[in-house]
C-alpha cells in the first residue's frame, strides 16, 4: 500500500472512531433519559395537580438537557470526526485525480514509442488498483458520515419523544 493510500485510509479509521465515539456518547445520553422517563412514569396516579406540574417540569427539563449535551459534547465529537473524513476524502480524490494524469501521460507516451510500455502496463495496473481502493475509501467515508448523522438524528429524536 503506498503512503498517500496509507494515509487516507489511517485518516478515514480515525473518523470512523470518532463517529463511534459520538454514537457512543448518544446512547450513553439516551439511556439516561430512558431510565429518567421509567422512574417519572412510576409516580403515583391521583396525585395533586402540583405533584403533576412538577413531574412535567421535571420531565422537560432533563430533556432540554440531554438536547443541550448532544448539541455539544455529542455535535462537536461528530463534526471533529466529519473534519477527519472530510480531509480523508479531499487527499483521496486529489490522489485519484493525480492517477488520472499519470495514466494520461502513459497514453500519451504509448502513442509516442513503446519504451518502457511494459513499465507502464505494470504501472498502469497498479494505479488502477490504487484508484480503486480510493474509490472504495470515499464510498466508506460516504456512508459512515450518513449513517453517523442518521444516528445523531434518531438519538436526538428518542430523547425528545
Amino acid at each position: 500500500m503506498g503512503r498517500k493510500l496509507e494515509a487516507v485510509k489511517t485518516k478515514s479509521l480515525e473518523g470512523k472512531e470518532l463517529y463511534s465515539t459520538a454514537n457512543e456518547q448518544g446512547q450513553e445520553i439516551v439511556d439516561k433519559i430512558r431510565q429518567i422517563k421509567q422512574l417519572l412514569e412510576q409516580l403515583p396516579e391521583g396525585v395533586d395537580d402540583e405533584l403533576i406540574e412538577i413531574h412535567e417540569r421535571v420531565t422537560e427539563n432533563a430533556k432540554f438537557d440531554a438536547v443541550q449535551d448532544m448539541n455539544t459534547n455529542v455535535k462537536a465529537k461528530l463534526e471533529e470526526g466529519k473534519s477527519v473524513i472530510q480531509e480523508s476524502s479531499q487527499e483521496a480524490s486529489d490522489q485519484i485525480s493525480k492517477n488520472e494524469q499519470v495514466v494520461s501521460t502513459f497514453e500519451r507516451m504509448d502513442s509516442i514509442a513503446d519504451f518502457g510500455r511494459s513499465a507502464r502496463d505494470t504501472g498502469r495496473a497498479r494505479i488502477e488498483n490504487l484508484t480503486q481502493e480510493l474509490d472504495q475509501t470515499l464510498s466508506e467515508n460516504e456512508r459512515l458520515t450518513e449513517a453517523a448523522e442518521a444516528e445523531f438524528e434518531r438519538e436526538m429524536n428518542e430523547i425528545i419523544s
